[in-house]
């Protein structure tokens, strides 16, 4: 769990020989996150329930359940959810940033986002930059 999003980790790059990494997200409505790139894996993302929003290279693009985009590396992006409950399907080619995932939450054994979120571990995330493929570049306005 980190802060208010739930994430489940389905296929780790233990399981996929470093080829991929995939994670359930689910939560409430929020805040975006900061927006990023990832100079080194592809992320996908696959809207199951609930409805978010994707900025992509300054676009601004609307998942509804079945709706599905690849953001490939080098790309600016960030998401938010939009409904009181959205859930999604990431898988990330190759698994390299699932650290970022470990370093950001806490492990949990919840099967719903929480109702009183504990904070985002940034400062774990920080600690590791040198080892994530992570380039924030700012909040959203």
């Amino acid at each position: 769990v980190a802060a208010d999003q739930l994430f489940s980790f389905l296929q780790t790059s233990a399981s996929t020989d470093g080829t991929f990494f995939s994670v359930m997200t689910e939560g409430p409505a929020g805040q975006p996150i900061p927006w990023h790139y990832h100079k080194n894996h592809t992320e996908n993302f696959f809207c199951l329930e609930g409805r978010m929003t994707l900025w992509v290279n300054g676009q601004e693009l609307t998942l509804h359940p079945g709706d599905f985009c690849q953001v490939t590396a080098g790309t600016v992006h960030s998401y938010r959810l939009d409904t009181p409950y959205t859930k999604f399907f990431g898988w990330l080619v190759p698994a390299v940033f699932e650290p970022f995932f470990r370093y950001i939450g806490d492990p949990t054994d919840i099967h719903v986002f929480p109702v009183e979120p504990p904070a985002f571990r940034f400062d774990r995330v920080m600690a590791h930059m040198d080892e994530l493929d992570l380039n924030v570049l700012m909040v959203h306005d």
